[in-house]
């Protein structure tokens, strides 16, 4: 009996023939399988219903993001969605420099009034513009 799984080891009989099998089979692949899908088969539906599960969860995240058109963003894929978002970005971005300008088309520079004259320099100048004021 084996030590380590409690359970009888096979043995041949003394009399019975070499196993020339063992040998000569080919030893097991230890090499990743090149394709994803070889391993298991997995239906392109049901890759497509997760992909596009996660699309609408990144979806629904991506419209909560400040500085985006929400209507903009969807997609039935990932990259759909991350194209979406980009393209949400920028025509926000857009929308936002157009609504600033035409703002500030509308307000005028400086509350519109004219600027006082500038007070004279000198002391001397200063009392001879109040002097002149006061002159009818």
């Amino acid at each position: 009996m084996d030590a380590s799984t409690d359970h009888p080891t096979p043995t041949p009989p003394d009399d019975a023939p070499p196993d020339d099998t063992a040998s000569t089979a080919a030893p097991p692949s230890t090499d990743p399988p090149t394709d994803a899908h070889s391993a298991f088969h997995i239906p392109q539906s049901a890759i497509a219903q997760v992909e596009a599960q996660a699309a609408a969860q990144l979806a629904a995240v991506y419209r909560e993001l400040p500085g985006v058109v929400r209507d903009l963003i969807g997609g039935q894929t990932v990259a759909d969605v991350q194209a979406a978002l980009a393209a949400a970005r920028r025509a926000y971005a857009d929308i936002r420099a157009a609504v600033l300008a035409d703002l500030s088309a509308g307000v005028p520079p400086a509350h519109g009034a004219t600027a006082p004259p500038a007070p004279p320099a000198s002391p001397f100048a200063l009392i001879r513009a109040g002097v002149e004021q006061r002159e009818p």
